[in-house]
Order: structure tokens, then sequence, then C-alpha cells
């Protein structure tokens, strides 16, 4: 029984650890350039359950296929320097998409945390993408981060894009 007991208080000590550190990574100072896009990516998926699970829906479960399809599809659309939807009618395991390009202005005071927080809320904004975050059925998601750059009026400035998958 002793074994028992010491086991599960292993495995929530490692929990609670776990916790505080994932809480401090998102503390973490973006840089101008080379940001971490794992670190973002989950970040912006924790962002996502925590957002539906205050509207009372279940969390999404990570699917690594969706979180590669989403990767490639952020670095496309940085390489053509315009956000557009992919063609998820070709892949029957994607039911819906967000996508997102935010220009890096500014960020030498954003964390990780607030940056996925912009993300999300970005998508909360837009009525098409809330239905996506919020619909109910969903059970898989998975997000995909690139950086690159953006050009506006002869300036290129450093920009992050990002796109969502569920099913």
């Amino acid at each position: 029984m002793t074994s028992i007991i010491k086991i599960v208080m292993f495995f929530v000590i490692s929990m609670n650890l776990s916790a505080q550190n994932d809480g401090s990574k998102a503390e973490i100072m973006m840089p101008k350039k080379n940001i971490d896009t794992e670190l973002l990516n989950d970040l912006v998926e924790q962002e996502i359950n925590f957002v539906r699970s205050e509207h009372g829906l279940s969390t999404l479960i990570h699917i690594d296929y969706f979180r590669t399809y989403a990767s490639q599809h952020s670095k496309i659309i940085c390489d053509k320097q315009k956000p557009e939807h992919s063609k998820i009618e070709d892949d029957e395991r994607i039911s819906g998409e967000c996508i997102d390009m935010r220009a890096k202005m500014g960020f030498d005071d954003k964390t990780y945390g607030a940056y996925a927080k912009e993300i999300v809320q970005g998508w909360m904004d837009s009525p098409d993408h809330r239905d996506i975050i919020l619909t109910d059925e969903l059970t898989e998601f998975g997000v995909g981060i690139a950086e690159g750059f953006y050009k506006y009026s002869g300036f290129k400035m450093n920009a992050v894009y990002s796109t969502l998958v569920v099913n």
C-alpha cells in the first residue's frame, strides 16, 4: 500500500511541476526573430482549450497530423505573404480551419503567452472563426506557426502566420 501512495504522490508532484513549467514558458519574452514555433503552437492550443472550457465545451485533443498540416499551410501562406485558406475539402479528416497573420511590430515587451492569447482572441473576434472554435462536436485539432516577413507599403516587417485545423 505504501508503494502505491508513493507512486501516486510522485505522479501528482510531477503533474504540478509540469503545469508550473508550462506557465513559466508562457512568460518567456518573444524575440524579434527566430521564435520558438513549437512553444507558440503549444500555447495557442492551450489557449483554445481554455476558451472552449470557459464556454462549457470539451477540450480538444492534439493530433500530430493536424499540426503538420497546419504548419505546412502556415509556411505556404508565409512564403506567398498572403493569408488564404487551404483546400480542406480535399482532406476528409479536417472539418474547419482558421488562419491568422500578424506583423511583429513592438513585440519587445510581449511574452509567448500574451502573443498566443492575441492570436486566439483575433479568431474569437471573427464570427466565422469563433463559430469554428466553439463548435461543440469538435474533438481534435492542431496549430501550426510559421515565421517570415510581410511587405507593406515598401516596408518589410517580421510576421507570424498561424493556422488552426480542427475535426
